[in-house]
């Protein structure tokens, strides 16, 4: 692991070699305003998560938590930022195992979104500080960020993958326009039916007493309700994203 951590830092070095300190300083202050906003709605977070009463709010928390799968998943692609990565290429002449180069990859995916992480971190101290809730709920974190952090690795590799066949390059363009307008379409004001149908869907997933999908899951465990079943659930994300 030390032979991979010495690439990144080898990497991270090249990068800021290469950026003058003009670009680093307007980086780090639109960098400041951007993430002081993200920590803003942290503390919101933690702020709803500290209230007694958040086990009535489940439903909410599971909304919250899609809407942020969403932009886990689909903000870096469409700012065409897909954060800190490994350059494969020029790492086969080193002798680093391949499950090193892997788990370092799944651990850069948190720089693609690092305001999920903002938002969750502030959620689970909120939790910490809940005396209706045990502490060990704000360990849903991890699983959570997990699950998305492999599954933005998987994404960002197979849409890498179709771009590089010419065939199917356009296909896929089109395919990713459609897939990341129909979010916004569904929760636009002007959309009564979108927002009634984004409704349904969660309030399906209540009713239906079994937390199948990774939000539910995490919001039945941020809130520690029916903790062993969706304990399992969200692990059986978490293997299938890896």
């Amino acid at each position: 692991m030390n032979r991979a951590l010495a690439v990144v830092w080898a990497q991270w070095r090249t990068y800021r070699n290469y950026s003058s300190r003009g670009s680093m300083l307007v980086g780090a202050l639109v960098g400041l305003v951007w993430y002081g906003l993200w920590s803003g709605l942290g503390f919101g977070a933690a702020m709803l998560m500290s209230q007694a009463d958040i086990r009535g709010f489940n439903l909410a928390v599971a909304g919250a938590l899609l809407l942020m799968s969403l932009y886990w998943q689909l903000i870096p692609m469409m700012m065409a930022a897909s954060g800190l990565a490994l350059d494969l290429r020029k790492l086969k002449s080193y002798p680093i195992p391949t499950r090193e180069l892997f788990t370092i990859e799944v651990l850069l995916r948190a720089t693609a979104a690092v305001e999920m992480l903002i938002v969750l971190a502030g959620g689970a101290i909120g939790i910490v500080r809940n005396p209706a809730l045990p502490a060990v709920a704000a360990l849903t974190f991890v699983p959570f960020a997990g699950f998305h952090m492999l599954l933005g690795l998987g994404i960002r590799d197979v849409v890498a993958r179709l771009l590089s066949k010419r065939r199917m390059r356009e296909f896929t363009a089109l395919l990713f326009v459609a897939f990341v307008t129909l979010p916004r379409l569904l929760l636009s004001p002007r959309s009564g039916r979108g927002r009634a149908a984004f409704q349904s869907f969660l309030q399906s997933q209540s009713e239906s007493g079994a937390p199948w999908w990774p939000w539910t899951a995490a919001a039945n465990l941020f809130t520690a309700q029916d903790m062993a079943r969706s304990a399992g659930v969200m692990a059986a994300w978490c293997a299938a994203a890896g």
